[in-house]
């Protein structure tokens, strides 16, 4: 993982925790949100518990892309907030700017860097066909010695076994 990575994940994952802390411990936002409906007010408090635990989940991940993932779900939670009132507050609009860029931060690093589930490269000898045809004279030097060869033919699974006798001259392979 390059530096600047390493850097940009530890920083949104310090405004995701710091996020966390004021938003969802402090409720800085509290007063300032109103609804419609007591229905409004129970959805909107389902979501704010789920975008809570989608930060969580993500942020134990331990990895840049979790980072990423959590202070996705933290804007998320800070934008929907905002339609219900919070925008009127007047650290509401800059903290919400600071966390999307740290967000692009984060993610302008993330594309950067290499795929780390990327396929393996193919086996560049893998097409390669081996050569099969053996001397004759080793294979008569081999069959002396009652060792299995490998089928000259190409057909079938490509080792015979050696005779019980191996000095006779009905040895096949």
């Amino acid at each position: 993982m390059s530096i600047a990575l390493q850097q940009a994940s530890s920083a949104a994952r310090a405004t995701t925790t710091s996020f966390v802390r004021d938003y969802y411990d402090n409720h800085i936002f509290d007063s300032y949100l109103h609804f419609a409906s007591t229905e409004d007010e129970e959805e909107y408090h389902r979501r704010e518990e789920q975008h809570k635990k989608d930060i969580e989940k993500a942020q134990a991940e331990h990895t840049p892309q979790g980072d990423l993932k959590a202070l996705d779900a933290s804007i998320e939670q800070m934008k929907d907030a905002g339609a219900h009132g919070a925008g009127k507050s007047a650290e509401f609009q800059s903290r919400l700017k600071f966390m999307v860029e740290k967000r692009n931060s984060l993610s302008g690093q993330l594309s950067k860097q290499e795929p780390t589930k990327e396929t393996p490269p193919a086996d560049p000898l893998a097409a390669v066909k081996p050569d099969a045809s053996v001397p004759s004279d080793l294979i008569a030097g081999l069959r002396a010695a009652g060792v299995a060869i490998p089928n000259q033919n190409g057909t079938g699974h490509g080792v015979t076994a050696a005779c019980a006798t191996p000095a006779t001259s009905q040895c096949r392979s």
